[in-house]
């Protein structure tokens, strides 16, 4: 299932790495699994976001961030 790196950019980058430096998750990894069960339970899909107010922030690897 998890075969090859999931790069996420734009503003949920900007979420993912939030809430792993204010210690509510260990890893990338875990927000990912969180938020697919967390948008699963309430019927919610989001899509990516391209606009140029997070354009400039670095893009998150899911796998690579230990």
């Amino acid at each position: 299932m998890f075969d090859k790196n999931i790069k996420i950019s734009g503003k949920h980058s900007f979420y993912m790495d939030e809430l792993k430096n204010k210690g509510l998750f260990k890893r990338h990894l875990d927000i990912y699994i969180h938020s697919a069960i967390i948008g699963f339970h309430y019927g919610r899909v989001s899509k990516s976001d391209k606009t140029s107010e997070y354009s400039s922030y670095k893009p998150t690897n899911i796998f690579l961030s230990r």
